[in-house]
Parts: structure tokens; sequence; C-alpha cells
């Protein structure tokens, strides 16, 4: 498979990553051979957090052995003790994250880390102290990478599910991060201005929900593209067609779906008049 340098870090990824949130929803025993599954079907980036359940601490347990197959992102910033979810962006919040993350992780280091779900003032400068403890980890080699990661909202926001992406784009590109990941994909395309000036800028960027109907109006967008080819082939294309997009991860339960989503980043970018339809299609509507 194809791979692209994360921004400015020298670390190469994938074009295809795998988004390890579905393992909060499985058992120990299923997580695990999925896991195997996916490294050996050649896989070699997972991006998971700890908000998403055990799914740290089953990667620890399936795969932190061949942990030098694989570049391994996870997030900070979120209360999992308090019993109240959410998130807190503060030095302290952060140590806890990474000491426990390590530990569930059962590795040394973390390739790329990054801040889950900030909103636009909830990071007050780019010499904040949460932000220069992140750097600080950066340069003592536990950290490869440092990262924002945007949320996607609730059914029903007016921001659900881009909006947020691209509101933080334009709060946080300018902070120095290493890497920005956003939802983003042919269905979801809100952020391609965004996208292309954090690339522009160095920062690497990594899209995230390029296969998921969020709303009618993507089930309808998808409805559009059979005659063309298989629906999800299509989308994962697309997305890697971008060369400001650095990698695109899919989660899923099913190693036969992760597979068919592997053999189609392996197929490599679209031709650019499929594209060009794709946009002419969607556009219509």
């Amino acid at each position: 498979m194809q791979q692209r340098e994360l921004g400015k870090t020298g670390i190469k990824l994938p074009v295809l990553g795998f988004g390890a949130m579905e393992l909060r929803r499985m058992d120990e025993s299923d997580a695990i051979h999925l896991l195997g599954r996916v490294l050996d079907m050649g896989c070699a980036f997972i991006d998971t957090s700890p908000d998403y359940a055990q799914s740290e601490e089953f990667i620890g347990k399936a795969i932190s052995h061949r942990r030098n197959e694989f570049i391994l992102a996870t997030k900070c910033a979120c209360d999992i003790w308090s019993g109240k979810g959410g998130h807190i962006f503060t030095r302290a919040q952060f140590e806890k994250n990474l000491d426990n993350s390590l530990k569930l992780l059962r590795t040394e280091y973390i390739d790329v880390w990054q801040i889950h779900c900030p909103l636009p003032g909830d990071l007050e400068s780019p010499q904040g102290d949460a932000i220069a403890y992140m750097f600080e980890q950066k340069k003592a080699g536990k950290i490869g990478a440092v990262g924002i990661s945007f949320k996607n909202g609730s059914v029903g926001d007016p921001l659900y599910p881009a909006g947020y992406s691209k509101e933080g784009f334009e709060a946080y590109t300018d902070y120095g991060f290493d890497s920005i990941q956003s939802v983003y994909g042919a269905l979801t395309c809100d952020c391609e201005e965004q996208i292309a000036r954090a690339h522009s800028l160095g920062v690497g960027i990594i899209a995230r929900g390029l296969l998921k109907r969020y709303t009618p109006e993507h089930e309808k967008r998808a409805a559009m593209l059979p005659d063309l080819g298989d629906a999800n082939e299509l989308l994962i294309r697309y997305v890697i067609s971008n060369q400001n997009i650095t990698s695109a991860i899919v989660g899923t339960s099913n190693a036969q779906h992760m597979k068919e989503n592997i053999a189609a980043a392996e197929k490599g970018t679209l031709p650019p008049d499929v594209i060009a339809e794709i946009k002419r299609r969607f556009n219509s509507i």
C-alpha cells in the first residue's frame, strides 16, 4: 500500500488505516482476533482513544508484541475517570491520559498523540501549558507527532458531522500541530479549502468518516455511484486521490469488510475523469 509522510514528522503512514472505535462494541476474543487480522492483511496504522471503552486495552493485549509492525495513534483530554465523560484540556489531564494509554497499550511510545474534540476557545494558545506538555513528551521520545482531532457532534446538531472540523481548522491550523484529524470524504467535503491550507503549512491530515452516510443526503449521494463501481471503493479511492490527505482511517468490526477496504486502497487513486464525474453528480443535487 502507498505511504505518505505525516506533515514534516518523518513518520510514514499507509494511505488507509484502521479506526479502532468499533472495538468498544466487541468482546475481547473477537477484538484480539480482528486486530491480528488487520496487521496480517497489511494495514499498518491504527487509531484509537481512551474514549473508546476497552479499545486501548485490547490493542495492548492483541498486538503489542508486534509493535514494530504498525504506527499507533491515540488521544488525550479524555475524562474516563469521573463518570461525567467529556474532555478536560489541562496538563494534569494529559499526563493522566498518557500514563494510562502507555500502560494499556503496553508500549513505551505513541507515534501520533492527538487532543480529542477541542472546540474553538478550549485551547488558550499555542504556548499553553497542556500543549507545551505534549511537545515536551515529543522531545523526550514518548511521542512521535503532536496532533489534534475534531469532534463530529450528534444527529440534529447543526454542525454535524463536519462543521466542527471546519471551525477547528480555522481556530487551530496555525497552532503548530504536526497533524490534524478531520471528518472528510466525497460525501462530506466541507473542509477541502481548510485541509489544503493546513497541508500547505506542513500539517499532516488524517481523514475519517469517509464511508459513513451521516445524513439522508449522504445516502442519496452514495446511491448515485453504483454505475461507476462499488460505492465504498470509490469513496476510499476518492479520499486518497486528494494529495493533501496523508491517511484515511476506516473502522469496522468485520475482518472481511476491512479486507475489502484494504483492497480498494491498494488500487490507488481514481482517474481524474471519475473524480470529476463524482463531483458533477454531487453538485447537481
